[in-house]
């Protein structure tokens, strides 16, 4: 789930810079990414042999693994937060990526682009513009244009799979929140169980 996005820098003027600050944008995305993904993966390794240990336990024992379970839970829902705002973030950038290109995005409620196949030939007919005007008139200009339309077709399409990915790591985010919601309820009862 490696995508550039969120953590944005100044831009300057010369294209090595601009290139140095996206690599080092991206670098940044990894490492939260990657930072969440293994906090919620140590805590998820420590509730499955916590839970094993519980079903062998019984009074000040069982409150205590239970304890340490709500710990472990607690933690893991703060690094579940963190990706999710991570992901949300994400989100928004290409959200506010698409909508820059003027290929008229919108979006449902839910998230999901609403107008795909309307935003994606909006940008085919304009690279088809581009190359039209290209072959009507061949131009250094124009051919500039049709290499700017194109590459703005190939960036709207990367832009799109990184908005979807961005989308599913918000909703799987979200489901996993409310597993843990859940989770730390059953504890809670086991806990409460447990000193009766």
């Amino acid at each position: 789930n490696v995508m550039k996005g969120p953590n944005k820098s100044k831009s300057s003027s010369s294209s090595k810079s601009k290139e140095k600050e996206d690599k080092k944008r991206i670098e940044e995305d990894i490492d939260a990414y990657h930072k969440w993904e293994q906090q919620i993966k140590a805590c998820t390794n420590a509730l499955d042999e916590l839970e094993e240990r519980q079903s062998h336990l019984k009074g000040k024992q069982l409150i205590k693994n239970l304890d340490a379970q709500t710990a472990a839970l607690t933690r893991q829902m703060e690094a579940q937060k963190n990706l999710n705002g991570q992901y949300k973030a994400q989100l928004e950038y290409e959200k506010q990526r698409l909508q820059s290109y003027g290929v008229g995005a919108s979006f449902d409620a839910d998230g999901n682009i609403a107008n795909y196949n309307q935003m994606m030939q909006n940008a085919q007919d304009q690279y088809n513009k581009a190359i039209e005007a290209y072959n009507k008139n061949k131009t250094d200009a124009n051919e500039a244009a049709v290499e700017t339309a194109k590459s703005v077709y190939d960036d709207i399409k990367k832009t799109v799979s990184n908005y979807e990915a961005a989308l599913d790591g918000v909703q799987k985010a979200q489901q996993a929140m409310n597993k843990l919601m859940q989770k730390q309820a059953d504890v809670s009862l086991a806990k409460l169980e447990a000193k009766w």
